[in-house]
């Protein structure tokens, strides 16, 4: 029943045949079919209503994408951010890790206060200390926050973690936001410690602070060569680029 509804829905764009052949699914239970028919009903009906509806029986039945799903409609739809919150928070408590990953959008695109973001992710290190991607995040809301010591305390965290180095994209993110907010003091004590792993795996970025921070490090940067200079320059141009962009 539900393989004939998504031929219905995805090859023959037969979208009343699909919703009967999904709700005789539903019928019997699958939560698949909940799920695609309220997307269905959310992108080509735009029955937000009746989407919410079936997101909210895949719900029942623990699905935690349906929860992230439903926040994503009360988010960008409904604009109802606090209930839009709930859901986030609650997909992300019940190992959503798309959830999880939007968290810091969620709460830089809307203004939200990220104090629940804070503390869910606070309690998630305190189950979890070794998943670096929770000190990311923590970091993150707390540069949201405005509150920079503990966003530089949990940097400081995540980035002498060397598990955190699988995950070189949130790396060089963490490490491009604390050079545009000038963090420099920062970033060269972290260089200075010679048993962080920043040293092994993010080296260039030594070079991009000489670079930034001359007084400090007179003579530095022209002490980069090859191909770690090569990838310091790209660092630099990208930095200054962004910067030249926000002037815009």
């Amino acid at each position: 029943m539900f393989n004939l509804a998504l031929l219905y829905a995805n090859v023959k764009n037969d979208y009343d045949k699909a919703k009967t052949w999904y709700l005789k699914s539903i019928d019997r239970g699958d939560v698949n079919a909940m799920c695609n028919l309220a997307l269905l009903y959310l992108e080509v009906d735009k029955d937000y209503d009746k989407a919410i509806f079936y997101y909210k029986k895949a719900i029942a039945q623990g699905d935690t994408g349906a929860m992230y799903s439903l926040a994503i409609i009360l988010d960008t739809v409904m604009n109802d951010y606090a209930q839009a919150e709930n859901w986030y928070l609650k997909a992300s408590e019940y190992g959503n890790e798309e959830a999880l990953n939007y968290l810091p959008s969620f709460y830089s695109s809307t203004g939200h206060d990220p104090a629940r973001g804070i503390e869910f992710c606070q309690k998630a290190h305190a189950l979890e200390p070794a998943v670096p991607q929770i000190l990311w995040m923590l970091t993150y809301l707390f540069v949201l926050k405005n509150d920079w010591p503990q966003a530089l305390k949990t940097a400081a965290q995540f980035l002498n973690m060397e598990s955190a180095y699988n995950s070189w994209t949130l790396v060089t993110e963490l490490l491009d936001k604390l050079l545009k907010a000038k963090k420099y003091p920062f970033l060269l004590a972290l260089f200075m410690d010679e048993t962080s792993p920043v040293n092994e795996f993010a080296g260039p970025y030594y070079y991009v602070l000489a670079w930034f921070y001359k007084e400090e490090l007179p003579g530095e940067f022209e002490k980069a060569s090859g191909e770690i200079k090569e990838l310091a320059d790209e660092i630099i141009e990208r930095l200054q680029s962004d910067e030249t962009d926000q002037q815009d």
